[in-house]
C-alpha cells in the first residue's frame, strides 16, 4: 500500500424512506453506535450516488452496504470482494446505476481502495422506514459480519 494509511469507510447506501431499500443506513447508524476501531469511519451515503466521490479519498478499503436483489430469499445476506463489472452490470442493487458509476468513477479517478460489499436480499420496497421482517431478522448477523470484517481490516479483535 502507498502512503495511504489503513483507513476504512463504511458506507451504506439506499433510500430510507422505501422500507428494505433503507438497510445500508440503518445498518451504517447501528455500527457507528457499536464500534470504536481506530481508523474506522462511518457514512450514511443515502441515495447520493456520484456525490459521494468527494467523500471517498485517503481509504484504503472501502465496506459498502446495501439492500440487493438477486432473486433469492428474503433476509440472505451476500458478502463480495473486489466486486467484478459482470456482477455490477446485472441489476443487484436498487439504485444499482449509483453503486456502479460511483464505484467506477472512484477508480477512473485515481482512487485505489479495496471494495467489500455486504448485501441482504430486501423484500419489501414499498413507501415506509420501517424494515420488512426478514431484512429486520437478518442484521444482527449481517452487524456481526461487517464487525468481523471490521476486525479483520484493522487488526483488531
Amino acid at each position: 500500500m502507498s502512503a495511504l494509511k489503513k483507513k476504512v469507510l463504511v458506507l451504506g447506501v439506499g433510500n430510507i424512506l422505501c422500507r428494505d431499500d433503507g438497510l445500508g443506513p440503518v445498518v451504517v447508524r447501528r455500527l457507528e453506535q457499536r464500534c470504536s476501531l481506530p481508523g474506522v469511519d462511518f457514512l450514511d451515503g443515502g441515495t447520493l450516488g456520484l456525490d459521494l466521490l468527494a467523500y471517498l479519498d485517503g481509504y484504503s478499503h472501502l465496506v459498502l452496504v446495501d439492500a440487493v436483489d438477486l432473486g433469492r430469499q428474503p433476509g440472505q445476506i451476500f458478502r463480495w470482494e473486489e466486486v467484478q463489472p459482470d456482477l455490477l452490470s446485472r441489476q443487484v442493487s436498487f439504485h444499482q446505476v449509483g453503486v456502479r458509476e460511483l464505484l467506477t468513477a472512484a477508480k477512473l479517478l485515481g482512487h485505489r481502495f479495496r471494495v467489500t460489499c455486504f448485501g441482504v436480499q430486501a423484500a419489501d420496497l414499498s413507501w415506509g422506514m420501517e424494515l420488512s421482517p426478514p431484512v429486520a431478522e437478518a442484521l444482527p448477523a449481517l452487524e456481526e459480519a461487517v464487525l468481523r470484517e471490521l476486525q479483520r481490516l484493522t487488526g483488531s479483535g
